[in-house]
């Protein structure tokens, strides 16, 4: 389905607040346009340059990237419930409709982690349907699914932000971090990104920002749960993506602390997060990554724990790789490894270096590390500098490395 410019124009989305009540100054729609292009105009050259790097480097990628695309646009989305099979989920899709059982269901299709597809295949072959249609949900689903109310009640705050509905805080914060946030680099510098649909967007993420700043330290007083640490890291994210929000300081402060806290009750004196889960270990290990690259952007400087935990953290991620490189199933872990490549890739990107995973890399399959050069590719770009130490880490790294000794 090819999504005509009039349906962008006829959606009319009620707005609950202006934007001279939520910015720091009170810029007309086609200033505001102007100046977040110009302040935003690097990364959307970035962004566009690291998706042609790579799909010039992995033609196989860019044509899943187009077919997935593709499919997405019909309202077929393969998705927890579905079986691994594509299931129609609406044109548009039906964001409070949970057909086949699974909550889950739910929560992932309003994460809109697939409008990345739209972004990438509209960088890819420069056809602007697939940016119409990115914007055409993301305009849908703003005037479908409004805000519940804030509240710091409790038990009342469970029953808005933390049940199965589009505005669970998780959802909230993986939303704005990555399908929205990809998708305002990847269409600001455009004519389709009109100040009117900056204005709606805006608004909605300022609302992101107070359900993730008012709802969620009620949930996790004591800092100790992973949600926590993916719903900080949204705030952080919502106080770079629009800094001309009057409480963006405020929010970013906040989430900077109670990242902190995060690092702090979640990862023990050795390195291991909490759960005792080395699959959960690698997803807050990768928001510690993430935190560092998402700083490094914007110039935001962390306190000394980020690096402290990433230390001893990542020691305890390659630890856990076993002799044929696949991770070891303890806790709440399948066999796979799928995380280990994108960790070595966040590593080197962000320090520069192998480190601890020097070790393993003679550990990981042929296409593990195919893998890791692609997740490289991605999030940093060229893949020369990467590729090298890989190889050299490859052609030296111990083959003594003992599973067994390595967890005593």
């Amino acid at each position: 389905m090819i999504v005509p410019a009039e349906m962008l124009e006829s959606k009319g989305v009620g707005l609950m607040m202006s934007l001279r009540n939520i910015l720091t100054d009170a810029a007309g729609r086609t200033e505001l346009l102007e100046e977040v292009r110009a302040r935003m105009r690097p990364k959307a050259d970035l962004l566009s340059e690291r998706i042609l790097f790579t799909a010039s480097a992995f033609p196989e990628w860019k044509n899943n990237i187009i077919e997935n695309a593709n499919q997405a646009m019909r309202g077929m989305h393969v998705l927890p419930g579905t079986h691994n099979k594509p299931y129609f989920v609406g044109n548009p899709p039906k964001w409070h409709e949970n057909p086949v059982g699974d909550e889950e269901y739910l929560w992932a299709l309003n994460r809109h982690q697939y409008f990345e597809l739209f972004i990438y295949a509209y960088h890819i072959t420069g056809d602007e349907k697939f940016a119409k249609r990115a914007l055409y949900e993301l305009l849908d689903w703003i005037e479908n699914c409004p805000m519940p109310e804030i509240t710091r009640d409790n038990a009342t705050a469970r029953e808005r932000f933390y049940a199965v509905t589009p505005w669970r805080t998780l959802e909230v914060a993986i939303r704005v971090s990555y399908g929205w946030y990809t998708l305002l680099k990847g269409l600001i510098c455009t004519d389709l990104m009109t100040a009117d649909i900056l204005e709606k967007l805006i608004v909605s993420v300022y609302e992101h920002g107070r359900a993730l700043y008012v709802e969620t330290p009620l949930f996790w007083p004591k800092a100790d749960h992973n949600h926590y640490l993916h719903e900080m890291f949204g705030l952080f994210t919502v106080s770079v993506m629009f800094p001309e929000l009057k409480d963006a300081e405020e929010w970013q402060k906040f989430a900077i602390s109670e990242l902190s806290r995060c690092l702090h009750a979640q990862f023990t004196g050795d390195g291991g997060q909490v759960e005792g889960s080395p699959g959960y270990h690698d997803v807050c290990l990768r928001m510690v990554y993430e935190c560092l690259a998402l700083a490094k952007t914007e110039g935001v400087k962390l306190p000394g724990v980020f690096h402290n935990v990433l230390e001893k953290a990542a020691r305890y991620s390659a630890f856990t790789i076993k002799p044929d490189g696949t991770r070891a199933a303890l806790g709440d872990t399948d066999w796979t490894a799928y995380a280990v490549p994108q960790i070595i890739a966040l590593h080197y990107g962000i320090l520069g270096e192998l480190g601890v995973y020097e070790n393993i890399i003679g550990l990981l399959s042929k296409e593990q590390v195919g893998q890791s050069i692609f997740e490289y590719a991605l999030l940093f770009g060229d893949t020369g500098k990467f590729e090298a130490a890989i190889q050299n880490a490859g052609t030296s790294a111990k083959s003594e490395f003992n599973f067994q000794t390595a967890l005593n």
